[in-house]
């Protein structure tokens, strides 16, 4: 009887294990069968990700207002192009683009000239203390060098590419450079002008590029533009007479 009742409890034990080695390999094979399925949607979520290139246009024609047609137009294309390609193209075009958005935006403060190269400009900006870090950081990336040469004798990497569009793009130059160009495009210097007048009153502040500036009336008919705050009242002091939408001031030094 003892024989009988160790036999049934071996035979049941057996039972046991075979169940539980079979619902083993179920949930090995379900778990598998998960794991595929999320690589499939992994892929299809990466897919979805591809930004079509009016959605870019879009978008960065509300990051970067001041930028002009063509630049816009040049700054999507690479983008596009650079977001959407695989990693083993030549990018020299792509770069290119990058490259040209930064030359057709110095054109407006550089002075002009018949044969204003790349380089030319760079190095007339480099003297401008608020241009000169953004120029040096090019140098530092051999972004002119690497620019021509791809232009004319070698394939550039995505990796290279990289490096201009993480300047410009990423760490936030481009929006710094068209902050600095609006900002002197917003006022013509026309000529310094000692004053000695009578403020009248206090008029609505005037906003230049992204700057507000306190506007006052004279009695001459003039307005004198200061960050600082002015007394109604005889007043004294230097200034430039500057041209802000066609409109002329005098703004304190």
């Amino acid at each position: 009887m003892n024989e009988i009742l160790i036999s049934n409890f071996s035979n049941n034990n057996l039972e046991i294990s075979n169940n539980n080695f079979a619902i083993k390999e179920e949930l090995l094979e379900e778990i598998e069968k998960l794991k595929l399925e999320n690589i499939k949607l992994e892929r299809k979520l990466k897919i979805k990700k591809r930004r079509s290139f009016d959605e870019i246009i879009n978008e960065l024609k509300e990051e970067y207002l001041e930028l002009s047609e063509i630049s816009l137009k040049a700054l999507a294309t690479a983008e596009y192009l650079f977001r959407n390609e695989n990693s083993n193209m030549d990018y020299a075009t792509i770069y290119s683009e990058y490259v040209k958005v930064l030359e057709i935006e110095f054109k407006k403060k550089t002075v002009a000239r018949r044969k204003n190269t790349f380089g030319s400009m760079l190095g007339e900006l480099k003297k401008k203390k608020e241009f000169k870090t953004f120029v040096e950081a090019l140098e530092i990336n051999r972004i002119k060098e690497i620019r021509n040469k791809g232009t004319h004798s070698r394939v550039v990497n995505k990796t290279e590419c990289g490096i201009i569009r993480k300047l410009l793009i990423d760490e936030g130059w481009l929006r710094r450079i068209l902050y600095l160009l609006t900002e002197e495009q917003n006022q013509k210097v026309i000529s310094k002008k000692l004053i000695e007048t009578m403020i009248l009153s206090t008029e609505e502040k005037l906003k230049v590029g992204t700057k507000y500036y306190n506007n006052y009336l004279t009695d001459s008919g003039e307005y004198i533009l200061t960050k600082s705050m002015l007394h109604i009242g005889t007043f004294y002091g230097e200034g430039e007479v500057v041209e802000i939408n066609d409109l002329e001031y005098i703004m304190l030094s």
